[in-house]
């Protein structure tokens, strides 16, 4: 069993220097910024209180719907880390008699992703929470709007009105392509895996001598057959960027293979 527990916060960089960007694009970035650990997502979040609470429109007044939340399009704001807090895996080989079972199980926990390809499948309708798009939905927050002088005044009072995310919702200032709030993208992508299982028999020494072979085995493989993760994508271990510093995005990238093998081993 291997245990390795992950802390690396960015302390300093060159002189003038807060942030480096690692990758990303417009809307969402992989930055190394002083003060927050390395490979930090960035982007765009929805209008907060002093308190973090989540601001849903509450005049009926401006130009957006009342009810929803919307999104702070002006400021750039640290979301979470890439790197996970800990990271396990063990393996095991168990046997009996003639039989052999090997296991390795790897355990991440902590870290996010940011699923872009849910964000773009929302945006076309193709996801599967957009099939609920007639239900009524209540967002976490309380009531808040944005007065005159463009300053963001909070009521404090817990949201309640009932609205419908349809397609004006995904579509309109929400939309992907308009830079909606990045956060709603932002998926823990901590996971267990059973990475690989083995199963083999050794049949007995007599039989393979009477076949002149010094050994016989039988075996079966199988490769990621069971992943356990509240991310809601793919994979929780894809990246778009390949292996490079930018990892934490998911922009339809291919997930890991649950393969199946089977086989034969002769020993002459």
């Amino acid at each position: 069993m291997n245990f390795t527990k992950i802390k690396n916060p960015v302390t300093g960089l060159a002189e003038g220097i807060d942030l480096i960007k690692l990758n990303g694009d417009s809307k969402v970035q992989i930055n190394a910024a002083v003060g927050q650990d390395y490979a930090t997502i960035y982007g765009t979040d929805w209008f907060r209180d002093a308190n973090g609470n989540v601001l849903i429109n509450d005049d009926p007044n401006d130009s957006h719907p009342d009810g929803f939340p919307w999104t702070d399009k002006n400021t750039v704001v640290p979301l979470g880390k890439v790197s996970p807090d800990w990271t396990m895996n063990i393996y095991n080989t168990l046997i009996y008699k003639g039989f052999t079972l090997t296991t390795l199980v790897d355990i991440k926990e902590g870290g996010y992703m940011n699923n872009g390809t849910r964000f773009v499948l929302d945006y076309y309708g193709m996801s599967e929470e957009t099939a609920g798009r007639t239900t009524p939905t209540v967002f976490e927050g309380v009531y808040g709007h944005m007065d005159a002088t463009g300053n963001v005044v909070s009521s404090g009072v817990t949201n309640t009105t009932e609205v419908i995310k349809d397609q004006s919702w995904y579509k309109g200032e929400n939309r992907f392509t308009n830079y909606g709030a990045a956060t709603q993208a932002l998926e823990e992508s901590s996971y267990v895996k059973l990475r690989e299982i083995t199963l083999s028999y050794n049949f007995s020494k007599a039989l393979a001598s009477k076949l002149r072979l010094k050994n016989i085995e039988i075996y079966a493989t199988g490769n990621n057959l069971v992943v356990l993760t509240p991310y809601k994508g793919g994979d929780p271990e894809v990246s778009v960027y390949g292996a490079t510093n930018g990892q934490g995005f998911d922009y339809f990238s291919s997930p890991a293979a649950k393969t199946y093998l089977f086989g034969v081993k002769l020993s002459f």
